[in-house]
C-alpha cells in the first residue's frame, strides 16, 4: 500500500474515471481478462508485479503504449512511464 493509490483514486474520481483494481495473486491470464473486459485505458503497477505485467502486455490492445504507468522508487522499467 502506497499514499499515491490515494491520489490515483481522487484522480479517478475527479476525472470522471473509473478505477479498476486488480488482486494481486491473480494469474496472468486472469489479469488480462479483467483489463480487456473493462476497457481500461491505463495500467498502473508497482514493482513487484511488473514481470507479471510484461507477459500479457502485448494482449491488452486497449491500453496504450505510454499507459503503462510505473508506481515505485527508483527508475521505470522499459516501456512504463514513472507515476512521478
Amino acid at each position: 500500500n502506497r499514499l499515491e493509490w490515494m491520489e490515483i483514486y481522487a484522480s479517478c474520481a475527479k476525472g470522471g474515471q473509473i478505477a479498476v483494481p486488480v488482486m494481486f495473486r491473480l494469474a496472468p491470464p486472469e489479469v488480462e481478462y479483467i483489463i480487456n473486459h473493462s476497457e481500461s485505458k491505463a495500467f498502473i503497477v508497482e514493482e513487484p508485479f511488473v514481470k507479471a505485467v510484461n507477459l500479457i502486455r502485448s494482449k491488452l490492445p486497449t491500453i496504450p503504449e505510454g499507459n503503462f504507468i510505473y508506481l515505485g522508487d527508483g527508475k521505470a522499467p522499459e516501456g512504463y512511464t514513472h507515476y512521478e
